[in-house]
């Protein structure tokens, strides 16, 4: 049922966009989620294993994390019954626990359950926290490992004892995997790299073949305006009699057979197609949606809040209206839109039950609008009717990457990120202050991370980037600076015809050599020349007790982390006891190890053979600018 795997560089690569503070009450996302410097590799392997399950003997719910080695498998028992209705309720998959004794009590259980409609993942973690009276501590979206994830942190109190829980959510076809990871309050960021290593790592092993939780059908209308959209093999789709000239139209439903035959209604989304040569206005066309919606006997009762249809199309030019509703005397919610498209506007009307009365056929036709107007407005143009512009089909990729860097770059330095701020769309300027940035980038700020060593380099793009006016820009890679390299994922939205962030992360680590570049090996002679040269500049500062020159001569990345005073209090004992290197003029090292290079770095291995004593040393080089200079040292002597 479960087997154990040694672990192998397992390489954790977190990516995370930014997350939004729910409670006046304050919480570090880095001291309660981790995602940053969480453990090596040597750590991993030491304590962890990289455990797989196969609940139920079911490759289709079979899965892996990281589990600390120290924790027990507690075994899961699920009635058949149970197991038969996958839609109703989370059904317990794993769960693993901590020794007893070490710090309180503390779980990861893995439980999943399937949908049986298309719904968003962030819509569905609505319907859990308010089905379960739960109020986040913590909340965001992002990545992990190319997984798309919903977090939630929360409080609870059980048996007396108030415990803190991390669930992470991602979505796999059909099924939804929930990872849970409790701990009581007082001990829960002891444990909380932990938890993070099984949210992380956490892969199912048979990946889904559609993004979708449902066969997809798609309409191809032949009408102008010409739609044309995916929806739900689950929906079904009708074009309406006695259209005018210039109009097209559909209305696609969601509907369930009840007992004795009859169908049910869960959720109507009504689209329509004006040309632009009608001339109808946005509020026109609106008032034109809701009055068929009354027609048809739809009650509408007082208006709501619009921002759950706007904040679903970041950067989007629409307009957008929502209202109570009595559908037949139960409540319900009208939700109408309208977008600008290059042949005329697209306009759109959702009627759902509340989301009190019907949470699942609410969130199947809120997944199902935003489906069909992304697809009816791709290739169309967002801004009013205009062509799409020019400045965003002709952005150069690196100079948007390299703007964006450098303003940051400013940021961290100065720990005033209100210019910084002014770069992101709307919509993520009301989620994140200027205070927010200045948190996330904390550590930067703090650890006087100097990211403008990248200036005057172009980023590295992990892939081909792929300008769509009409679509997120996705960019991800890396600058190789000598000092370090820096890596980035940012994704910019079209809005009011420029690129605009609105996602973003960002990690340094060591430098590494740009790919493509290949490090050789210097001849022998050269080797030799360069030993030389360290080996006497070490002999001369011990000489003179001054390491100045020493410190002059290393690479400009070690200067970044020592000293001459650190140099000099590493070979602090050679000083007190005088020992004399410069009878090394003249002489030519003997290298015991071929020289090499390892992760950018050229080792030299040998010794130098006085008659006084045999001088040992292993000496590590970067590249930088075109040189190799010294970046570690280890020297010692036998007699």
């Amino acid at each position: 049922m479960r087997k154990f795997m040694w672990l192998c560089l397992f390489m954790m690569l977190p990516v995370f966009f930014f997350h939004v503070q729910l409670r006046a009450e304050k919480f570090d996302p880095e001291k309660f989620l981790p995602t940053k410097n969480l453990y090596s590799d040597q750590e991993l392997q030491k304590r962890f294993y990289n455990m797989s399950f196969r609940p139920f003997e079911r490759d289709d719910l079979a899965f892996s994390m990281l589990v600390q080695k120290d924790w027990k498998d507690i075994p899961i028992k699920v009635p058949k019954k149970q197991l038969e209705q996958e839609s109703a309720s989370l059904i317990p998959l794993a769960k693993v626990m901590a020794p007893k004794g070490k710090r309180g009590i503390a779980s990861i259980a893995v439980r999943y359950i399937k949908v049986p409609f298309e719904v968003k993942l962030s819509d569905w973690v609505d319907y859990y926290l308010k089905g379960n009276g739960l109020q986040p501590l913590l909340r965001r979206s992002g990545t992990f490992n190319g997984r798309r994830v919903e977090e939630v942190l929360w409080r609870s109190v059980q048996e007396g004892k108030t415990y803190l829980a991390r669930m992470t959510l991602s979505r796999h076809g059909a099924r939804l995997f929930i990872i849970v990871c409790s701990a009581l309050e007082t001990s829960f960021r002891q444990y909380a790299r932990i938890f993070s290593a099984a949210a992380i790592s956490f892969a199912v092993k048979k990946k889904a073949t559609s993004e979708f939780a449902e066969p997809m059908k798609i309409y191809a209308g032949k009408r102008a305006p010409v739609l044309r959209f995916r929806y739900p093999a689950s929906w079904t789709a009708k074009e309406p009699e006695g259209l005018p000239k210039g109009k097209s139209g559909v209305d696609i439903s969601l509907r369930r057979k009840l007992a004795g035959g009859k169908a049910r209604t869960l959720a109507f989304l009504h689209i329509k197609g004006i040309s632009k040569t009608l001339n109808r206005s946005p509020d026109e066309i609106m008032e034109g949606i809701k009055k068929d919606f009354m027609d048809a006997g739809i009650k509408l009762q007082g208006p709501m809040d619009h921002t759950e249809i706007t904040k679903r199309f970041s950067g989007r030019a629409m307009r957008a209206k929502r209202w109570s509703v009595l559908i037949a005397g139960e409540a319900g919610e009208l939700a109408v839109a309208v977008f600008a498209r290059h042949d005329g506007p697209i306009a759109m009307g959702l009627l759902v039950p509340s989301f009190k009365s019907g949470p699942l056929a609410w969130m199947a036709g809120y997944r199902e609008l935003e489906i069909a107007a992304r697809d009816l407005l791709a290739g169309s143009i967002a801004e009013k009717g205009r062509k799409p512009s020019e400045a965003l089909i002709n952005t150069d990729p690196k100079r948007l990457v390299n703007r964006t860097m450098y303003q940051l770059a400013k940021a961290v330095k100065s720990g005033n990120f209100t210019e910084f701020h002014e770069g992101f769309t709307m919509v993520l300027k009301k989620k994140i202050t200027p205070q927010n940035l200045a948190d996330n980038f904390r550590s930067f700020v703090e650890k006087k991370i100097d990211l403008t060593v990248i200036k005057g380099l172009d980023p590295v793009f992990e892939n081909d980037p792929r300008i769509k006016p009409d679509q997120p820009l996705k960019l991800s890679g890396k600058y190789y600076a000598s000092l370090m390299t820096v890596m980035f994922d940012l994704t910019y939205e079209p809005e009011n015809s420029e690129w605009r962030l609105s996602d973003i992360s960002i990690r340094t680590g060591p430098p590494e050599p740009p790919p493509g570049k290949k490090l050789k090996i210097p001849p022998r002679p050269e080797l030799t020349k360069l030993t030389n040269a360290t080996m006497i500049d070490l002999a001369e500062a011990i000489s003179k007790n001054d390491f100045t020159n020493m410190y002059n001569n290393i690479s400009k990345l070690w200067q970044k982390q020592t000293s001459k005073e650190g140099l000099a209090d590493t070979f602090s004992s050679f000083v007190e006891n005088e020992v004399d290197l410069t009878v090394i003029n003249g002489k030519k090292p003997t290298f015991d190890k071929t020289a090499r290079i390892e992760e950018g770095k050229l080792l030299l291995e040998g010794h130098y053979q006085t008659r006084k004593m045999k001088i040992f040393f292993a000496l590590k080089y970067w590249m930088d600018a075109d040189a190799w200079k010294l970046v570690g040292i280890r020297v010692w002597t036998k007699i």
